[in-house]
């Protein structure tokens, strides 16, 4: 079995079953359980399970943090450009970074505001995001938006 096999394999047994000690999975998954603490090591390191004292765990909090960060804002709190565009969610905030004029993209984020940044702390409580699109260019924010979007899409393993 590939490794991308057994972490689908892992994370497909926790979302039924949210928890599980290392041995019942080794036994379940038919692999060796030092190589199993290895590939959740690899899992943990990218923040997909919790492990801790030979159990390991998904993530059922972060879940509805995610959920919350990826769903869309009501239309009373959508995100409204200069140039007339009206967004939603964070998705359509990708798609517009990638479309923008520069102008546009500068006139809500420069050296004395972050609408963007505000926007994300605001309407959909991303701390973490707020804080690493505060103070970056078009570019940057594209990428660091698209790997925070990647990052919060993971936690779809886990819903009942």
């Amino acid at each position: 079995m590939t490794i991308e096999a057994t972490h689908n394999k892992i994370l497909e047994y926790l979302k039924k079953h949210s928890s599980a000690n290392t041995f019942r999975l080794s036994k379940h998954l038919g692999i060796d359980r030092i190589e199993l603490i290895e590939i959740i090591d690899e899992l943990s390191r990218k923040g997909l399970v919790k492990f801790k004292s030979g159990v390991v765990m998904g993530f059922k909090e972060d879940e509805k943090l995610a959920m919350k960060i990826l769903s869309d804002a009501g239309s009373d709190k959508e995100f409204r450009f200069c140039n007339g565009l009206h967004i939603k969610n964070l998705n359509e905030l990708l798609l517009a970074f990638e479309t923008i004029e520069d102008d546009v993209y500068q006139f809500h984020a420069n050296n004395e505001k972050n609408d963007f940044s505000s926007w994300a702390k605001d309407v959909f409580e991303d701390e973490e995001l707020a804080s690493n699109i505060r103070m970056k260019d078009r570019e940057e924010a594209i990428g660091i938006l698209n790997d925070r979007i990647d990052y919060l899409r993971q936690f779809n393993y886990f819903r009942n």
